[in-house]
């Protein structure tokens, strides 16, 4: 594959497709990255869906309101757990490669967040809001600056 400079029409770079001595084939690549996932995506937890998510961005939240990061999600663990302590609620965020251990009924409030519904995250106690607020941020699952 070569990278050639955009259009002005466009934004992003295009590949395009070559062949030439000394580089693998087609399908050699193809089979190369199936092998690659095939050992690599479940022992890393790479999810193709979380990987594209992650690289997808939403423009900044509305100054003094606060954004559930596409590439955040709230995971239960039932084995081993990032913290080593056990089974439990995680916060995680991608882009940051952050977990947050997370009591149930928060992460029963950040589900719903996570769903769409950031007014469930409302019914936390003032103090209590900005305190996990911050800490969400500072793992990279919140943008914005309003908990």
């Amino acid at each position: 594959m070569a990278r050639r400079p955009p259009p002005a029409r466009r934004r992003r770079p295009l590949w395009h497709p070559f062949e030439a001595d000394g580089t693998p084939a087609a399908a050699e690549v193809a089979e190369a990255v199936v092998d690659l996932i095939d050992r690599y995506v479940l022992r890393h937890g790479l999810y193709p869906g979380r990987v594209a998510a992650a690289v997808l961005t939403r423009p900044a939240p509305e100054p003094g309101t606060a954004d559930w990061d596409p590439a955040a999600a709230v995971v239960a663990t039932r084995a081993c757990a990032p913290d080593g302590r056990g089974p439990g609620d995680f916060a995680a965020g991608l882009r940051s490669g952050r977990a947050l251990r997370v009591a149930p009924r928060l992460a029963a409030l950040l589900r719903a967040w996570e769903g769409g519904d950031p007014s469930a995250f409302a019914a936390l106690p003032p103090h209590r809001r900005a305190t996990v607020g911050v800490g969400l941020a500072r793992a990279g699952i919140l943008r914005g600056t309003a908990f």
